[in-house]
């Protein structure tokens, strides 16, 4: 009996050393990027003309904001403008005019304006008004809004010297 446990061993033995012994010949390894949702919309610096004297309304030139998102379903942008408000006798107010324009889209986003102009009104001593535009995109990409800005001299014959400000306010939203 030995003797054949010694031969089925020899035998167990020969064909594990001679059978294949197989690894693994492939294997994969994953890298993985993840984009959050990217949103934002950008201002050039202000912008200072002089007033030429005339009673014409005084028309800024014409600005680029740049909106972007990462977003499948596209973002809304709204652009808000006050109107000019004298920087001594903060009481003394001039009506602002905005008009936006797409000035270019990337075709995944498909910029589009929605509200394209818009005026403030109200007296010389009222304030609180304002003016907003609004653009949209269907998709990801970035857009860049041209953006024009008007001082609306209004029925009266004199501008008092000094500096006005108006403030534009620009705010994205994801869809």
């Amino acid at each position: 009996m030995r003797l054949q446990n010694k031969v089925l061993l020899g035998i167990v033995f020969c064909v594990f050393i001679s059978g294949e012994v197989k690894g693994q010949d492939s294997h994969s390894q994953f890298y993985t990027v993840s984009v959050a949702d990217g949103i934002s919309i950008t201002a050039p610096g202000g912008v200072v003309i002089a007033h030429d004297l005339t009673l014409s309304n005084q028309v800024f030139p014409e600005q680029t904001w740049t909106a972007y998102t990462t977003n499948t379903a596209g973002a809304t942008v709204s652009l808000t403008l006050t109107k000019f408000q004298h920087q001594t006798f903060s009481f003394f107010n001039h009506n602002s005019r905005i008009r936006l324009r797409i000035a270019q889209s990337d075709p995944t986003a498909n910029w589009v304006t929605i509200v394209d102009r818009d005026r403030t009104f109200g007296g010389f001593f009222s304030s609180g008004d304002t003016a907003v535009v609004s653009a949209e995109s269907f998709g990801p990409g970035a857009g860049e809004l041209g953006i024009t800005v008007s001082f609306l001299q209004g029925g009266l014959g004199f501008v008092i010297s000094g500096s006005y400000v108006a403030t534009l306010t620009g705010t994205i939203t994801n869809k």
